[in-house]
């Protein structure tokens, strides 16, 4: 397991064009290690979902930046293993756009991106979390709303996505 006791620092990559890198989630990971989402800000204050992924001794396994809309920014909120090797993220595609959609991603476990999926049911939707069901597929619990604000007809969103992020069912509160 992971000795929280070790490092003084873990060093990631130094990528010029990519500063400011914040970590917003760490979980622990099955192989004993821990998993890092967070964001990364270009000079330009444009913003990328980051994941680092490190092993029981402190070691960066995995370390990946990834943009799925280039018009606005992307945001993830939640990991989880895929049972594979492999991560499956939610959050928000196209922060600031008109209508972002609630995002599902899929990363090979060298954090190449090899799936994506969003998801919409009204003007603002994001995925706040994810965990891996027993079937192998996952569930997903966001919000959703009539507006930006989240003021109008907010509520919250449940999805199950089979193992191939497919939709199987959806149900929505407010």
């Amino acid at each position: 397991d992971l000795d929280l006791l070790t490092p003084s620092t873990v060093v990631v990559s130094d990528d010029a064009n990519w500063t400011g890198k914040t970590a917003l989630k760490a979980k622990p990971s099955s192989d004993g290690g821990v998993i890092i989402i967070g964001k990364a800000t270009q000079t330009s204050q444009w913003t990328m979902p980051y994941i680092i992924k490190l092993d029981s001794s402190w070691n960066t396994v995995m370390e990946t930046g990834f943009v799925v809309s280039e018009d606005f920014p992307d945001v993830i909120n939640d990991v989880t293993e895929d049972g594979a090797g492999g991560y499956v993220v939610t959050g928000t595609l196209s922060v600031g756009a008109d209508s972002p959609s609630l995002l599902v991603a899929h990363l090979a476990s060298d954090g190449t991106m090899d799936s994506v999926k969003p998801f919409q049911r009204d003007v603002y939707q994001e995925g706040q979390s994810i965990v891996r069901t027993e079937d192998g597929g996952y569930l997903i619990a966001g919000t959703s709303a009539s507006n930006q604000s989240m003021t109008i007809q907010p509520g919250i969103w449940l999805m199950k996505l089979d193992s191939s992020l497919n939709l199987v069912w959806d149900t929505f509160t407010e």
